[in-house]
């Protein structure tokens, strides 16, 4: 019996799991982290003798029973693992895109155009100098990835090595 619960533990877990990285990774990072702290509240409200012998089971024990490892002490531990991963995602994908705290609230700077000179016998003259097209991708062909955050954290990757901010 001890043993089939160990093993239903770790599958209810990989399925939580498993279940959050796939929202996270297609669908939105929010939405995951909303179903992480949701799911398990939803299981002790609905079915309070469930979640409760559930979370309290004993994983392990240590130092002759001093401290105890419990399902609740693994949901937490996942818990701040993938919060962890959200954050870190979100903070680096802020600073990659170079938006400061300024542009929210609406006082950008305008793009200003670089002029050249060019004489033409009496008067100077200034014409807007005209930018290459930027390629997009690796060398100049468009790469599709699957996960469009990862795309958009790999375009702005290069666009900052590149030195395009």
């Amino acid at each position: 019996m001890v043993e089939l619960m160990n093993i239903i533990s770790i599958i209810v877990f990989l399925v939580f799991i498993l279940l959050n990285l796939f929202i996270m990774l297609f669908i939105s990072s929010y939405l995951a982290v909303l179903m992480m702290i949701f799911i398990p509240v939803l299981i002790i409200i609905i079915l309070p003798d469930i979640g409760i012998e559930f979370f309290g089971y004993e994983q392990a024990k240590f130092l002759d029973g001093t401290v105890i490892i419990n399902n609740l002490h693994i949901l937490l531990f996942i818990w701040s693992t993938l919060l962890g991963i959200v954050v870190y995602t979100e903070v680096v994908s802020w600073y990659i895109s170079g938006k400061s705290f300024k542009l929210k609230l609406g006082r950008s700077k305008e793009p200003q155009e670089e002029f050249s000179e060019e004489s033409s016998g009496e008067e100077n003259v200034k014409t807007p100098k005209k930018k290459p097209k930027q390629k997009s991708g690796i060398a100049g062909k468009k790469v599709n990835i699957p996960f469009k955050p990862l795309e958009r954290f790999l375009m702005k990757l290069e666009r900052l090595i590149g030195g395009k901010k």
